[in-house]
């Protein structure tokens, strides 16, 4: 793994961005990934003393008045230990996906470790954890064959439904019969009218 992926991008801009942002409060928070991701003694002893040191911090900004040199130290340091924690963690962050020496993770590399995603290598082991714990050894995987496509029937095409047949006939008919009312209506009419 080269260490610039999107995700690995994005997590080290929420994790610098952790310290900053809240002006060194949240300073430990990238302590604590790295501590999590070597797993080294001096890791975890940064991310205690940022921790301790974050909450004096605090503690002295809380007790002391606003406008006394305590108070103005405090805050100051408060600020630097936000912005040595989002330093550490970029410096070690860098190193520890460019493949520099670094001790094993709690969660282990997919297929081995960085950069063994190798065709070959998919196509004939398992992936184990790269420390067992107990997993047995990888066992080899058949290949896979290839699936023959399979030929689609042409839909069969929709009938139109059968239409009524058509009567102009009829209607004609119709058309003539109310002509020969309508004329009838007006002779009587014109009979009542002379009488």
């Amino acid at each position: 793994m080269n260490g610039s992926g999107p995700r690995v991008i994005t997590l080290r801009v929420v994790f610098i961005a952790c310290a900053l942002v809240s002006c060194g409060l949240l300073a430990s928070v990238p302590m604590l990934r790295i501590a999590l991701l070597r797993r080294r003694t001096l890791d975890w002893l940064a991310f205690w003393a940022m921790l301790a040191l974050t909450i004096a911090y605090f503690f002295v900004v809380g007790v002391m008045p606003e406008n006394s040199w305590q108070t103005n130290v405090a805050v100051a340091l408060l600020l630097g230990s936000g912005a040595v924690g989002a330093v550490y963690f970029l410096i070690t962050d860098i190193a520890l996906h460019r493949g520099l020496p670094a001790a094993p993770s709690a969660f282990p590399a997919p297929y081995g470790g960085y950069g063994a995603y190798s065709p070959q290598h998919l196509q004939t082991t398992v992936p184990t954890p790269a420390y067992g714990y107990g997993y047995p050894p990888a066992q080899p995987v058949p290949p896979v064959q290839p699936v023959p496509p399979v030929q689609q029937q042409p839909l069969p095409v929709p009938q139109p439904a059968p239409q009524p047949p058509q009567q102009p006939h009829r209607i004609d008919q119709v058309r003539a019969e109310l002509d020969e009312l309508s004329d009838l209506l007006r002779n009587e009419r014109k009979g009542e009218g002379g009488r």
